[in-house]
C-alpha cells in the first residue's frame, strides 16, 4: 500500500505543469489577439485623421482663396469710392465758383437797383420838394458803402461793400487804399472778423498802409450800424461776468485812473457800439464793440490788457471824450528808412509789429518822432534789442552799432506809477528772490551774484543789461512773468545792470 500511494502522488506531480502550459498559451493568444485589434483599430483611426486633415486642409485653402477674392473686391470698392469723392470735390469745387460769380452778380444787381431807386427818389424830391421836406425817413441815398482798391490812389481792382462781410479773399488779393463814401466800417486782416481792427469813417484813404502803417491784407469788413440812444457797458475782471462789476455810459481816456486797475476778462455791451483801446488816450491797438455778451478777453480779439473806452456819436461816428484834447491826438510814432539821412524806401510805424520784413528790406536811419521803442532784428521779437527814444538816428550802424536788419519793433506805452521787479537764481520763480525798485548799476555789489534764471516784472517797463553800469547787451522787460533766461531774449543768465524806463516823450 505505501508503494502505490508514492506512485499516484508522482503521477500527480508529473501532470500539473502541463495546465500551467496550457494557460499560458490561451493567454498570449488573448494577448495577440488583443493586440491586433489595437493595431487594427490604431491603423483605422490615424487613416481616419489623415482623411480628416486633408479635408481641412482643402476647406482652408478654399477658405483663403475666397478671403483673397473679397478683399480684391473691396480694394476694387475703395478704388472707385476715392474718385467718386474726387470727383464730388471737384463738383464742390465748381459749384463753390460758380455760388462765388453768383453772389457777384447779385451783388451788382443790388447795387444797380440801390441806384435806380436813388435816382428815382431823386425825381420824386424833385418833383415835390414839399413831401422830401416833410419826409424823415432815410433814403437810399445814406445807404453805407466802402469801397476797396487793390493799388495806391485808387487804382487797379475795386470792391464795393455795403454791409458785413465775413471773406473779402475772393474779391481782391491785396488792398493799398480805400474810399469810405458814407458810414463807418471795421476791417480785419483775417476773415470771421479776426485779427487786427481797423476803424474807418467816411471818407478816402489814398495810400491807408503809408498812412497808418496798416498791413495790405484786408480779410472781413463789418459796417457799424447807425444808432441813437443811451450808451452803458459792464465790465468784469474775471471771465464769465465774474468778480466786481465796473459799469461805463461815457468815454473813459484812461481805465487804470478810474477804476485803479486795468485787466478785465469779460463785459457786457448792453447799448450802443463801443471802441476799446490797449492803451491809455485812445492808442494802440483797437477792438470793436457791439451789443452782446463777451465772456473771455479772447472774444473781442485782444491780446492785451484794456485800458481805454470810446463809444460812437449819433451819427455813427465815433467820439473821443479826454480831459486833455492834446492828448488825444498824440500817438507814438516810428519811421525806419532803407537809406541813411532818412532817405530812400520809409514805413511809418504806431503800434506793435511782429513781422517788417513785407515793408522794407533794410534799415539804415530811423526817426522817433513820439514815444519810446524797442526794435529787434529778427521776427516775433527775437535777436537783438534796440531801445529808441524820441530823436534821430541818421546812421544808425554807426551811431549805435545796429544792424542793418530790422525785423520786428514794440512800442513801449507811456507808464506812471511804482516800479516793482523781482529776481530768481533758479528757472520758474526757484532759490531765493531778490527785490528791486529803482534803477541798479551793478547787480553783483548788490546782490553778491549775477546769475539769475527767472524774473518777475510786478509794475513799471525796465531795460536789462548783461554788463555792469548799464553796457553790454539789453533786453526790453515789460510785466509779466519770465521763468528762464531765453524768455527774455537772453544767451545766458548772466544780469549786469537794470534800469527803469521813465521817460516816454
Amino acid at each position: 500500500m505505501p508503494i502505490n500511494s508514492s506512485k499516484r502522488s508522482s503521477s500527480t506531480a508529473m501532470m500539473k505543469p502541463d495546465g500551467t502550459n496550457r494557460a499560458h498559451n490561451l493567454t498570449a493568444k488573448q494577448n495577440s489577439i488583443i493586440a491586433a485589434k489595437i493595431k487594427t483599430k490604431i491603423a483605422n483611426t490615424s487613416s481616419f485623421f489623415k482623411v480628416s486633415l486633408k479635408t481641412n486642409n482643402r476647406a482652408l485653402a478654399l477658405a483663403l482663396v475666397a478671403q483673397k477674392e473679397k478683399t480684391r473686391q473691396l480694394e476694387n470698392e475703395v478704388v472707385l469710392l476715392r474718385k467718386e469723392v474726387e470727383n464730388l470735390c471737384f463738383n464742390l469745387s465748381v459749384c463753390r465758383h460758380k455760388q462765388r460769380q453768383l453772389v457777384r452778380i447779385l451783388k451788382d444787381l443790388q447795387s444797380s437797383t440801390l441806384n435806380n431807386l436813388a435816382a428815382a427818389v431823386d425825381l420824386l424830391s424833385k418833383e415835390d420838394p414839399k413831401e422830401r421836406k416833410k419826409s424823415k425817413q432815410p433814403t437810399a441815398r445814406t445807404k453805407k458803402k466802402i469801397i476797396f482798391y487793390e493799388e495806391r490812389n485808387f487804382g487797379g481792382r475795386y470792391h464795393e461793400c455795403m454791409s458785413d462781410c465775413a471773406d473779402l479773399h475772393s474779391y481782391f488779393s491785396r488792398c493799398h487804399s480805400c474810399r469810405v463814401e458814407s458810414g463807418c466800417f471795421m476791417v480785419y486782416d483775417r476773415s470771421n472778423y479776426m485779427g487786427n481792427q481797423y476803424f474807418f469813417r467816411s471818407g478816402e484813404y489814398p495810400d491807408y498802409m503809408g498812412m497808418t502803417g496798416f498791413s495790405d491784407c484786408i480779410r472781413s469788413c463789418r459796417m457799424i450800424p447807425m444808432y441813437h440812444g443811451s450808451y452803458r457797458m459792464r465790465i468784469y475782471p474775471h471771465a464769465d461776468m465774474g468778480g466786481q462789476m465796473m459799469e461805463l455810459m461815457d468815454d473813459c481816456p484812461n481805465m487804470m485812473e478810474r477804476f485803479h486797475m486795468s485787466d478785465f476778462n469779460s463785459c457786457h455791451v448792453m447799448d450802443g457800439h463801443w471802441l476799446m483801446y490797449d492803451q491809455a488816450n485812445y492808442r494802440g491797438r483797437m477792438h470793436y464793440l457791439r451789443p452782446g455778451h463777451y465772456r473771455r478777453f479772447s472774444d473781442w480779439e485782444i491780446t492785451q490788457h484794456c485800458y481805454i473806452l470810446s463809444h460812437s456819436d449819433t451819427n455813427g461816428n465815433i467820439m473821443y471824450k479826454c480831459s486833455d484834447s492834446s492828448k488825444c491826438k498824440t500817438y507814438d510814432v516810428i519811421i525806419f528808412y532803407e537809406e541813411r539821412d532818412f532817405q530812400g524806401r520809409s514805413h511809418e510805424c504806431m503800434s506793435d509789429c511782429a513781422d517788417l520784413h513785407s515793408y522794407f528790406s533794410r534799415c539804415n536811419s530811423i526817426r522817433v518822432e513820439s514815444g519810446c521803442f524797442v526794435v529787434y532784428e529778427h521776427p516775433n521779437y527775437t535777436g537783438h534789442q534796440y531801445f529808441l527814444k524820441r530823436g534821430e538816428y541818421s546812421d544808425c550802424q554807426r551811431m549805435m552799432g545796429f544792424s542793418d536788419t530790422i525785423r520786428s519793433c514794440r512800442m513801449i506805452p507811456a507808464y506812471q506809477g511804482s516800479y516793482k521787479m523781482r529776481l530768481y537764481p533758479h528757472a520758474d520763480m526757484g532759490g531765493q528772490m531778490m527785490e528791486l525798485m529803482d534803477d541798479c548799476p551793478n547787480i553783483m555789489d548788490r546782490f553778491q551774484m549775477s546769475d539769475f534764471n527767472s524774473c518777475h516784472v510786478m509794475d513799471g517797463h525796465w531795460l536789462m543789461y548783461d554788463q555792469a553800469n548799464y553796457r553790454g547787451r539789453m533786453y526790453y522787460l515789460r510785466p509779466g512773468q519770465y521763468r528762464k533766461f531765453s524768455d527774455w531774449g537772453g544767451m545766458g543768465p548772466r544780469v549786469g545792470s537794470i534800469k527803469r524806463i521813465t521817460e516816454f516823450n
